[in-house]
């Protein structure tokens, strides 16, 4: 368990205070509610005295006023959370003989940005020191601030549902979180799908070139760094893993200078950077030669997000031409696409409410993003354990007894469809390495990655940019130049056979020259 000493020292000194809290619970205090006004918990028997009434409460503790620097942001999801309270209130919860259960949440404001861990923890203790219980944690998204709240969870054994928390995993295993289940996005299987990307085109030498800019990037380096260090070992002794921070008066000359690097020891590079970073690098590389097919680049843009930018050609200014060439060896890495009408009735719903009842205006696009249809699905899960767990006469109070539950668990979403767990209790998801066609203009699908370690789906013909197919690990001759095979195979140059043909020939002239001089000196003498 990774409650430290602190929570000994603060839960005695807040004992009376919680005690008194829980009299007053108890006794039927009425507590108001941030989403909806439904009453406390109460397990009192009405008139029918085998039904068990129960209101359960999910803390939400989840950023606010994030902009666009990161992909998470309550101000953003609070609509779709709505939505899911109500679902999960009139379809999903029990209500029988013996259960009759409804659900309430209570939002706690963290802030911005991410957080040290005794401010996380001052918050999670702020709301059980007003009497509230939490019997679900459901956020942050941070990944550091998920893990200063997973140890609190972990003192109660309350059931964490991390939304995103894509970054947790930089410092333990995520294996380690048994309470925890993550229901977005993560990191962690980003790493896993670059390296079963390698694994499938022989590549064993890749160069990482990582943005430390933004706390975003700094958590998916780190994560994807730090996951294939734990489950590639091989892959990871032979990778270089080069740190830059695009702030600091990015230029063309700066990523020339990590590129000629990266020429030396590698034929892959792998960029975790905003799209508008990644641009500045393809055209440092096209101007280095490296855009011709002899090497390959890999991007992230899981979905449309200004987080991740936009990988386009076409930004109507002077490169764009010269940026068309230079994408030709560019691969983005997504998620599989779901173009459904429960999708897109969900997003027109949230659009709504969002501007209607919370004054939030979403813009005017189109596309979902799927981070805030993620906490819609947070709560759906919740409500589907609960059932199933009350059904089997388990407790779903536990984290570790939830977290047991979720592991390789599936539950269909009302907007997403069957959502399916690994063995971490972390969500499984269909990934596509898209690859740019620089006669149409954009990126087209090249390889799908099933949540299946062992397979890779051919979706599409390699586009004609690769006359040769992807390129070889490494070049024949070498990164230097000096393979053996290579200088047997091609001999000396033009200045060394020039010597090795003139120097005998001297040699030769000079003996004949010699020798025709010993005879002459002889004819003489005779």
């Amino acid at each position: 368990m990774k409650a430290d000493a602190f929570f000994v020292w603060r839960t005695s000194q807040t004992f009376i205070s919680q005690l008194l809290g829980k009299m007053l619970f108890l006794s039927g205090l009425i507590i108001i509610f941030t989403i909806q006004p439904i009453p406390a918990v109460s397990s009192i028997p009405s008139g029918n005295s085998g039904v068990k009434y129960l209101t359960l409460r999910i803390c939400l503790m989840i950023e606010r006023n994030t902009g666009l620097k990161v992909i998470y942001n309550y101000d953003r999801s609070v609509a779709a959370l709505d939505l899911a309270l109500h679902y999960a209130n009139f379809f999903l919860m029990p209500v029988n003989a013996t259960h009759n259960m409804t659900l309430t949440s209570h939002y706690v404001d963290i802030g911005s940005e991410c957080l040290p861990k005794s401010q996380i923890i001052g918050y999670a203790m702020e709301v059980r020191d007003q009497g509230l219980i939490c019997d679900v944690y459901i956020g942050p998204g941070c990944g550091s601030s998920a893990e200063a709240l997973y140890d609190y969870a972990d003192y109660y054994d309350t059931p964490i549902i991390g939304c995103p928390a894509a970054g947790l995993g930089a410092m333990d295993s995520i294996a380690d979180y048994d309470k925890l289940t993550r229901i977005s996005i993560t990191f962690t299987t980003i790493g896993d799908v670059l390296s079963r990307f390698m694994a499938f085109a022989n590549y064993t030498t890749p160069y990482f070139l990582q943005d430390r800019a933004s706390e975003f990037y700094r958590e998916l380096s780190m994560v994807v760094t730090s996951s294939i260090q734990r489950r590639y070992w091989k892959l990871y002794i032979n990778s270089k893993f080069m740190f830059f921070n695009s702030s600091d008066n990015w230029s063309t000359n700066k990523t020339q200078r990590l590129l000629l690097d990266v020429r030396k020891r590698s034929r892959v590079v792998i960029i975790t950077a905003n799209a508008d970073v990644v641009r500045i690098f393809m055209i440092s590389a096209h101007k280095l030669g490296m855009t011709s097919g002899d090497y390959i680049f890999i991007t992230i843009e899981l979905y449309y997000s200004a987080v991740w930018g936009r990988y386009t050609w076409k930004y109507n200014d002077s490169n764009d031409e010269l940026v068309r060439k230079a994408f030709r060896p560019l691969q983005v890495l997504c998620l599989q696409p779901l173009p459904t009408a429960e999708i897109t009735n969900f997003w027109q719903s949230v659009k709504s409410i969002s501007k209607k009842k919370y004054n939030y205006s979403l813009g005017h696009a189109e596309l979902v993003d799927p981070v805030i249809s993620h906490f819609y699905d947070a709560v759906i899960l919740y409500a589907t354990v609960v059932k199933e767990m009350a059904a089997a006469g388990l407790n779903y109070s536990s984290g570790g007894d939830f977290g047991d539950f979720t592991t390789n668990y599936t539950f269909r979403s009302p907007v997403n469809g069957p959502v399916s767990f690994n063995n971490d209790s972390d969500r499984l998801w269909y990934y596509i390495i898209r690859s740019f066609d620089s006669v149409d203009g954009r990126f087209e699908d090249f390889l799908g990655f099933p949540p299946v370690i062992d397979r890779v789906d051919i979706l599409g013909d390699i586009s004609d940019d690769w006359p040769k197919g992807l390129p070889p690990n490494e070049p024949f001759c070498g990164f230097d130049g000096l393979n053996p095979i290579c200088r047997a195979k091609l001999g000396l140059t033009k200045g060394q056979y020039a010597v090795a043909i003139i120097l005998p020939l001297l040699v030769v002239l000079s003996i004949l020259f010699s020798f025709g001089y010993v005879l002459k000196r002889l004819d003489v003498l005779i």
